[in-house]
């Protein structure tokens, strides 16, 4: 969880320093697409046998990467 938020966290850090170049509007309709892809990876990076324990760790990292990006 905390690797996966921490690898989009700092790619949306940087991805947001290019984008908010193009106009800063668009930022706050990558985010929700950033923590989709934060709570893949935490699913793919920590294998819960769980689904409801699969849901709070992609929520966690989802929540990782947007404070990220912001």
């Amino acid at each position: 969880m905390k690797k996966s938020g921490l690898i989009i966290g700092g790619i949306a850090f940087i991805f947001s320093l290019a984008v908010t170049l193009i106009s800063p509007l668009f930022l706050p309709c990558i985010t929700p697409i950033l923590g989709l892809a934060a709570g893949y990876l935490a699913s793919v990076f920590d294998f819960p046998p769980v689904k409801p324990d699969a849901i709070k760790k992609a929520a966690k990292a989802g929540a990782l990467g947007g404070l990220g990006m912001l």
